[in-house]
């Protein structure tokens, strides 16, 4: 595929791998004024999906909620369970708001984990809190709470999963943008996707993703995937669970659970279009980063943690002070860690790379 000059841009600690393009055209596009004619379908007999939000005091959180139904082909079968962490005196809830907006609120298929700000302990454990609130949903759907949506979501990504020749796949990616106070999207949205097709190693030695903005659909499984738009059978919590013992963990919770997965037989997939986007623009949003004080001895303690499941020699030390025993969140089988590896070409001593992961060579 021919490709222009690209570069990197960072937003909110997250890195994107971007070609140059034009965010907005003289006429922008409102993703909340998207509307698609729904397929015609029997909602009484469609899957159910679990949706996972972990929300931090965000009042985008209800208009979260209300895209999410509203723009669902069968909202019925929809089920939300949240991790909400709030300061009571200062920030709206999220249920509470949204059935208050919206008159036809399905307060039955919300359920809710209210926890005082000051209780937080990081993303990687909020969403452990709220996976705890599925119950038999057929499909697992870990979104943040700034998401919106376009029409017919849910039945895409449940084709999305149908068509995949992988018999345990996982649909991920960095979802495109949206401006907070205008909700205007990029003008080329239908055919640019993006994917996780790069990274880098950070400052504590473990790799992050870089996402890639597309016009060509990468079919073959790709090493990471992405904490805030993460979709595939429900099973999959069965079989890899969300891991409690990670308190701060931010940086590398991505690649800890992509190793996880692996090693389970699970692949991830970027999406074959876009179905979600992504407010990353919070400079201003309260942060359990400054709310929190003391994180940063738990964060280190979790990072060990990771280093000793993912038997990176280079960046861990012996301690008898690691976070929890070698149970059923590590990773046992150190060869499907080998060959993790060495299919994407992950050189943990020289900390670098040696794979293109989304070539077609």
């Amino acid at each position: 595929m021919k490709r222009s000059k690209q570069f990197v841009i960072c937003l909110l600690g997250i890195i994107y791998f971007i070609s140059p393009l034009k965010l907005y055209s003289s006429t922008p596009v409102n993703v909340l004024n998207i509307s698609e004619p729904s397929e015609t379908s029997n909602c009484k007999e469609a899957p159910t999906i679990f949706v996972s939000i972990a929300s931090y005091r965000d009042p985008q959180c209800p208009v979260t909620l209300r895209e999410l139904f509203n723009k669902a082909q069968c909202p019925s079968r929809i089920y939300v369970g949240i991790c909400q962490q709030n300061n009571e005196k200062e920030d709206i809830d999220c249920k509470k708001a949204y059935c208050q907006q919206n008159k036809n609120c399905l307060s039955d298929q919300i359920r809710i984990i209210r926890l005082k700000h000051t209780e937080a302990k990081g993303p990687t454990w909020a969403r452990y809190l709220a996976a705890t609130l599925r119950k038999n949903e057929d499909y697992y759907f870990q979104l943040d709470s700034h998401t919106l949506f376009l029409p017919n979501w849910d039945f895409k990504l449940i084709k999305m999963i149908e068509k995949n020749p992988w018999g345990k796949a996982i649909v991920s990616h960095y979802p495109l943008a949206y401006e907070y106070n205008t909700h205007f999207i990029h003008e080329d949205y239908k055919n640019l996707v993006p994917a996780l097709c790069n990274s880098f190693f950070n400052q504590d030695g473990i790799l992050q993703a870089l996402s890639e903005i597309r016009s060509t659909i990468v079919l073959k499984p790709l090493p990471l995937i992405a904490a805030g738009m993460m979709f595939g059978p429900s099973r999959v919590l069965s079989e890899v669970p969300l891991d409690p013992h990670l308190p701060f963990l931010f940086h590398g919770e991505e690649l800890l659970y992509s190793a996880r997965l692996y090693a389970a037989g699970w692949r991830a997939f970027m999406p074959t279009e876009n179905v979600v986007f992504h407010n990353y623009n919070r400079k201003h949003s309260p942060s359990v980063w400054n709310d929190v004080p003391g994180w940063i001895e738990l964060q280190k303690k979790s990072l060990q943690r990771l280093n000793s499941i993912l038997d990176i020699q280079e960046n861990f030390k012996e301690t008898e002070d690691l976070l929890g025993e070698k149970d059923e969140y590590w990773i046992n089988n150190k060869e499907s860690l080998k060959q993790f590896n060495i299919q994407f070409g992950i050189d943990w001593v020289n900390k670098r790379v040696t794979k293109k992961w989304c070539s077609t060579d």
